[in-house]
């Protein structure tokens, strides 16, 4: 089988109700930290980007690491071209 690559762009972090906390999220390439950022107080719908341009393939494994203290649920979109 051929291998797949892939680049992961951008994470799209946006709160589902106004965000009152500190939130911090780090995107992850296997057990490294390809990209991080930190989303300070907003409003509903208001996002934040974090720019990855990371290769990864199939075997990899690809994960959000979440911090802080919020009770607000986020969408979270992740782009990545193939």
């Amino acid at each position: 089988f051929p291998v797949t690559i892939k680049t992961c762009t951008e994470v799209r972090v946006i709160p589902n109700s106004t965000h009152s906390g500190s939130l911090t999220v780090n995107v992850r390439k296997n057990t490294s930290t390809v990209a991080s950022g930190t989303f300070p107080s907003t409003s509903e719908g208001v996002g934040t980007t974090i720019t990855v341009n990371t290769v990864y393939l199939t075997s990899d494994t690809f994960s959000l690491e979440f911090s802080g203290t919020t009770t607000v649920s986020f969408t979270i979109l992740i782009s990545y071209t193939v």
